[in-house]
């Protein structure tokens, strides 16, 4: 295994971990004032955040702003709404559903959506097609996140 396979790994391993702490704490707060409130504020702070990073970034003396072509503006902003439907969907389901089942769902959607994109090469990847094996995957995946989700409530 090399390098960057290694690297992407970790970065999987963390993506998911922050993303289960993030939905738990989103249920929280959630809890408290709202799902979509929720959403937006978590958002916000995400975006301060960037904001003052970016700031420091180029105060600290990098003098080249990126240029945001049309495209860039649009898949930003389309992104952004998908996060407030993101953080308040966590929020949402893992107070009715738990979070076992809650992230076993987005699991399956995740991995049937990425099978999709990268068959079609959605990122700018070569294309890996759907294979029998990658099929028999998501419908095992798609067994387990059944076993998962409750059956009364």
């Amino acid at each position: 295994m090399n390098n960057i396979v290694l690297f992407g790994i970790v970065g999987a391993l963390l993506a998911g971990l922050a993303m289960v702490l993030q939905g738990i704490l989103a249920t929280r707060t959630g809890n408290d004032i709202g799902p979509i409130v929720t959403g937006s504020l978590i958002y916000f702070a995400g975006g301060l955040i960037a904001i003052v990073g970016l700031s420091i970034y180029w105060i600290g003396g990098s003098n080249s702003l990126p240029v945001l072509s049309s495209a860039v503006i649009i898949n930003v902003i389309l992104a952004g709404v998908m996060g407030l439907v993101i953080v308040g969907g966590v929020a949402f389901s893992f107070a009715r559903i738990g979070a076992g089942a809650a992230i076993a769902i987005t699991i399956l959607v995740q991995m049937t959506i990425g099978a999709l994109a990268d068959h079609y090469g959605w990122m700018g990847q070569p294309p890996q097609a759907i294979t029998l094996e990658r099929v028999a995957g998501l419908i095992l995946l798609f067994f387990a996140t059944w076993l998962l989700v409750p059956k009364n409530n």
